[in-house]
């Protein structure tokens, strides 16, 4: 049942649950990677925000609409900004009725206009500053790829199974270990929040690892004997379920 199937898991894994680097070291650098994705996804986040909303505010001056935006910008935007063409018609009135005192003035608001129109329309390509961080970390996870997602080289040729160097396999321990119950009154949730989650998530995710992750997941395991046996009377792994 499931007690016997948690009682497994957490003897086979007992020498990794006592070694002493494992919150200080191992639990927090996932927690500082973690974090540092949210963090960058947040920002991301944020600066779509911002970017909608300035042109949004922009768009009446720029003549954009929803059929328009992404439109390739052309060379002239006299022809198709307000601003540029209300800027023109009053700078040609006033030259041209003789009310004007410094046609330089003209000339530099015409080229204000011309500065605010380019820096305010939105580029046709827009680069996201997160997807190019996530980049960079497959990029990084390329130097542990080949030990950490090895293709063959098992003792069926296929999978290895009962001895596994695989990340999937060392995230799914990490994982149960976090499930149990705290040994010295605080649990790692409590200590180290979701980060060392995500960090986890987002390697499993650039290894590929995502389908043997679920297929062989300890707690997976666990909790699918749980539902098989529908057996209530035993106690829940996780706190939070």
């Amino acid at each position: 049942g499931t007690l016997g199937a948690k009682g497994y898991f957490e003897l086979k894994l007992k020498d990794l649950r006592a070694y002493p680097p494992l919150k200080s070291v191992v639990y927090q650098h996932m927690r500082e990677f973690g974090n540092t994705v949210v963090s960058l996804h947040m920002i991301q986040v944020s600066l779509t925000l911002i970017e909608s909303r300035e042109t949004i505010l922009a768009a009446p001056y720029l003549g954009l609409t929803p059929h328009t935006l992404f439109d390739e910008p052309s060379t002239s935007p006299a022809s198709t900004s307000p601003l540029m063409m209300n800027v023109q018609r009053v700078g040609n009135y006033l030259l041209n009725s003789g009310q004007a005192k410094s046609t330089s003035a003209f000339q530099e608001l015409n080229k204000n206009a011309w500065y605010a129109d380019s820096i305010y329309r939105p580029p046709v390509e827009s680069g996201s500053m997160f997807s190019f961080c996530l980049q960079r970390v497959s990029t990084m996870l390329d130097a542990v790829r080949y030990e950490w997602a090895p293709i063959g080289g098992s003792e069926n040729g296929i999978m290895a199974i009962d001895h596994s160097f695989e990340f999937y396999r060392i995230w799914s321990a990490l994982q149960f270990l976090s499930c149990l119950p705290p040994t010295d009154g605080y649990a790692l949730q409590e200590l180290f929040g979701d980060g060392y989650v995500w960090a986890g998530c987002t390697i499993i995710y650039f290894l590929r690892q995502r389908e043997r992750f679920e297929v062989f997941d300890f707690c997976y395991h666990i909790h699918r004997v749980r539902m098989a046996l529908q057996t209530p009377e035993d106690p829940v792994l996780c706190v939070d379920t």
